[in-house]
């Protein structure tokens, strides 16, 4: 390991170096360093002497390096952290995909409503719109509001002050209710059973979504965009739903403890993290955008009655969940207005744009060019089960 040390006149001798090895959240190793001599300004390597790990398949594997005071100071006690950085470990070995088995769900229509059917699960789309808006396992409904495409947020202040995304943004805003349905087909598989929904805007946007219910009863949503690269950039690409507000307290796998978004996560760490969806967001002073989580492998809701919903990424994911909709977040102009327990929106996302905010007044709000969503092909997928 390289260490640079950026004190002016401090060795790094004077703080006490701790590690640790982690496996998906779980400690599995950890130890003190020697006291290693490493002038400022100047560069270091030290060697960390963890025990040779025999992966296991599906497993990631974390380093964590941390710096604290070796002794009292006028401004911290000895064991502060004044420092520390999180490494992955080359030792992942991905766990290959069970193939499908079982018979595949049924599948029906009904006046306007498509419907899958597998043991005691069963999923419900409405042909007009395109959306799936119901979701039941076990006789229990999952969904307060369909599962629907979602490109755009609430406005952070940047965004409403100096990028002006209202103004020059507002496309994707509306593009859920501009889409047209060009095509609803359906297919089936050994242990699957899928409904592909096609929909257009002008020759501007395609958005393919696609619905796959197992034998096993559960439910994979991917979702596709093509937009043409003229058009502005994009504020998300994901999808949004709500669900029971019983629903109330959340366990992940991804970055935290903190808020984080693509160009504010340097600061956080990979681990597993358990809070209640009450203190999952941040509460800024104007309400807007807020509690987003990235590189998220997988997070879990529980209600309490003990079922939990848990929502797996084929790909890391950007995820936030709220006490409250999207509509009461938007209108809200104080956090007091920010009625809570009547649902709990979950917003699953391939990727968000950055915060920005080099400025807040002038078009500089917006988040550097790296960390925008240019108009273009995404395509991401993720997985819903319940139990028990």
């Amino acid at each position: 390991m390289r260490v640079l040390n950026r004190h002016a006149i401090t060795n790094v001798n004077a703080f006490e170096l701790r590690w640790s090895v982690s496996a998906d959240g779980d400690e599995i190793q950890s130890g003190l360093l020697p006291a290693h001599s490493v002038v400022p300004g100047a560069h270091g390597t030290i060697t960390v002497p963890f025990a040779a790990i025999d992966p296991v398949t599906g497993k990631e594997y974390w380093l964590r390096v941390s710096a604290h005071l070796a002794a009292d100071s006028l401004w911290a006690d000895a064991g502060h952290e004044v420092a520390k950085e999180q490494f992955a470990l080359p030792f992942f070995k991905p766990a290959s995909v069970p193939a499908p088995k079982g018979k595949a769900p049924a599948i029906d229509k009904t006046g306007d409503v498509i419907t899958m059917r597998a043991g005691q699960a069963q999923v419900g789309l409405d042909a007009r719109s395109g959306l799936v808006t119901s979701y039941q396992v076990n006789g229990e409904e999952l969904l307060v509001s369909p599962l629907t495409p979602n490109f755009w947020r609430v406005p952070t202040d940047n965004d409403a002050r100096g990028w002006r995304t209202p103004q020059n943004r507002q496309l994707w805003r509306d593009l859920p209710g501009l889409l047209q349905i060009d095509s609803i087909t359906t297919s089936t598989d050994v242990g699957v059973s899928r409904i592909h929904v096609t929909a257009t805007h002008e020759d501007l946007v395609t958005v393919t979504t696609t619905y796959s219910l197992s034998a096993a009863g559960e439910l994979t949503a991917t979702l596709k965009i093509a937009a043409d690269p003229k058009l502005p950039s994009l504020l998300r690409v994901g999808m949004t739903f709500e669900v029971p507000a019983a629903f109330d307290h959340a366990t992940y796998y991804g970055r935290g403890p903190m808020e984080n978004y693509v160009d504010r996560r340097h600061a956080t760490e990979v681990d597993v993290y358990d809070l209640a969806v009450a203190d999952f967001g941040e509460p800024y002073v104007r309400p807007q955008e807020h509690g987003n989580r990235t590189d998220v492998r997988w997070l879990s809701l529980r209600d309490t009655e003990g079922h939990t919903l848990t929502i797996t990424g084929a790909q890391p994911l950007s995820m936030s969940v709220w006490p409250y909709s999207t509509e009461t977040l938007a209108t809200a102009t104080h956090t007091p207005d920010l009625t809570t327990g009547e649902v709990t929106t979950v917003n699953v996302d391939l990727i968000q744009t950055g915060v920005g905010g080099n400025d807040t007044w002038s078009p500089n709000a917006a988040p550097l060019p790296h960390y925008q969503i240019p108009a273009g092909t995404y395509e991401y997928s993720f997985t819903l089960k319940v139990t028990p």
